[in-house]
């Protein structure tokens, strides 16, 4: 039968078939030209950079007004899609006076509802659009959308699925908000903390050693086991040898992102776009790694294309530092801050996983 893997008890129908084109229509804006936004205006012109998050580019009320009236403008709750760029993000739409840019934003016209708007959005939210064609630059057509074929299940159930990821969706909102309320609690200490100038000044290449690797991701493209290697993103994988024994600071030292931290436990490695900030005294890792966040790294960026700061030169930079045993209460703090934070990152992602394993079962 064309089931899902898994369901609520209560239901046993087959799940339906049928084509997006069947039951809902292809729209969009009417267009807005760049002499017609400002930064000024009162309505949120969104484009496919900014949907979803916050705008930059406004239209006037009565403009809003005017086309809102002439031209096509999506309901409450319908389903907008981007078709360029990030492919296939999809936004409920709020009800909000806002205005969206044409062929590029599109949404699904649903008036049957047939299939239930939020039921469509996770529905959606699983398709592969890179697999809609075979050009370099993915582009989602009208005809891809009116082509696809989805499978559904009664409204019932559609509801009660939906209801069920939507509820699974605010608690990981609430987690993330939380690690992000604890992120802002812990930079609005560092800055308390370090705000007044101390006596003791030294350069940052005299509490720390600078170590290189030379690892790439093809060379662990095929190596698994027991130590982690780390990236500009974090935590690529476990491969079966590690570079540095004790604990130490991973820096970014070229591409994107250069000059953010990660701490790392020992045993580790990294990739041969990071450095290992090796602490050289007494002072405590988290509280070095705390001063280093506060450098302003621009001022050590080279190159003209991709950026490089080599510690060479933010080696010399001069941190005002606390005496050994405030270091030490203040590193205390801040290792148990990173322990909360840790703690709630764990728990997002468990509820990531979860949603993930639902949406794998729950849907055909």
């Amino acid at each position: 039968m064309n089931v899902p893997k898994l369901r609520f008890k209560e239901f046993n129908d087959e799940w339906q078939s049928c084509k997006i084109g069947d039951f809902c229509k292809i729209l969009m804006c009417k267009r807005i030209f760049a002499n017609e936004t400002s930064i000024d205006y009162e309505i949120p012109f969104y484009k496919i950079g900014t949907i979803g998050g916050v705008p930059d580019t406004y239209i006037s009320r009565q403009l809003f007004e005017e086309y809102k009236s002439k031209y096509n403008y999506p309901k409450k709750e319908e389903l907008l899609i981007t078709c360029s760029g990030t492919v296939g993000k999809c936004i409920i739409f709020d009800g909000h006076d806002s205005y969206y840019q044409d062929s590029n934003i599109v949404w699904l016209d649903n008036p049957t509802l047939k299939v239930n708007n939020i039921f469509l959005y996770y529905l959606l939210s699983e398709v592969n659009w890179s697999k809609l064609n075979s050009t370099t630059i993915v582009r989602i057509y009208g005809d891809n959308l009116r082509q696809l074929e989805v499978n559904f299940p009664t409204k019932n159930e559609q509801i009660k699925i939906s209801k069920t990821l939507q509820l699974l969706d605010k608690k990981i909102e609430l987690q993330t908000k939380k690690i992000e309320a604890l992120k802002l609690f812990k930079l609005g200490l560092r800055n308390e903390l370090f705000r007044e100038p101390q006596n003791i000044k030294i350069k940052l290449r005299n509490l720390v050693k600078c170590e290189s690797s030379t690892i790439t991701l093809k060379d662990i493209e095929n190596d698994f086991g027991l130590y982690p290697i780390y990236g500009a993103t974090g935590l690529i994988k476990n491969i079966s040898k590690y570079n540095f024994e004790n604990k130490y600071i991973a820096i970014i030292k070229d591409g994107a992102g250069v000059g953010r931290t990660i701490l790392c436990n020992g045993k580790s490695s990294i990739l041969a776009t990071m450095n290992a900030l090796i602490p050289k005294n007494e002072y405590p890792i988290n509280y070095i790694c705390e001063h280093i966040n506060r450098i302003k790294f621009e001022k050590y960026i080279v190159g003209s294309g991709i950026p490089h700061i080599y510690f060479k030169d933010y080696g010399n930079e001069e941190l005002s530092i606390h005496s050994l045993e405030e270091a030490y209460k203040i590193d205390l703090v801040f290792k148990n801050l990173d322990k909360k934070i840790e703690l709630l990152y764990n728990k997002l992602n468990k509820l990531s996983e979860l949603k993930k394993g639902l949406m794998q079962s729950m849907f055909v």
